[in-house]
């Protein structure tokens, strides 16, 4: 069981089964049969639609969300910032338990070495992003420097 908490500190379990699977496909022509089998191309759409990605798992945890008066409108209001990784993770996690167990060491193993390498990047894209901006400010401030002052302007 995967589980993770939203920004209202609503705590959530996902948990697939053929008949939440179904609901998935009828409401938003997703197949979470198949979503996994394309390099992580439609897992990586999905993610990158944040509406879409909360309305599937709402139909995920709709049991749950209902039993606690929790509306799908009132579910998206929580998702944010780090809810929205937690979810992510937990998706892709309780995506990994339905599959079948050759399938579902793969993915887990493609979740952890994906993990790993972001964890190794990180590091090097604050540094890009430093230096970039150091750069860019750099430039603005030599081009207010060279721009005339207020005295020369009424000359």
């Amino acid at each position: 069981m995967s589980k993770f908490t939203d920004a209202k500190n609503r705590e959530w379990v996902l948990a697939l089964d053929p008949i939440i699977i179904d609901d998935v496909h009828k409401e938003l022509t997703i197949s979470l049969y198949t979503i996994a089998d394309d390099k992580g191309v439609a897992l990586a759409e999905l993610y990158g639609n944040v509406p879409v990605f909360c309305n599937l798992v709402y139909i995920i945890v709709r049991e749950q969300a209902q039993a606690a008066g929790v509306d799908e409108r009132s579910f998206m209001r929580g998702m944010t910032g780090d809810s929205l990784e937690a979810m992510g993770e937990a998706f892709y996690q309780c995506l990994a338990e339905f599959a079948p167990k050759k399938k579902r060491e793969l993915m887990l193993l493609g979740m952890k070495q994906m993990s790993e390498h972001q964890a190794a990047l990180m590091p090097l894209a604050q540094k890009r992003l430093t230096t970039e901006l150091q750069r860019k400010f750099g430039e603005l401030s030599a081009s207010l420097e060279s721009t005339p002052g207020d005295s020369d302007l009424g000359s």
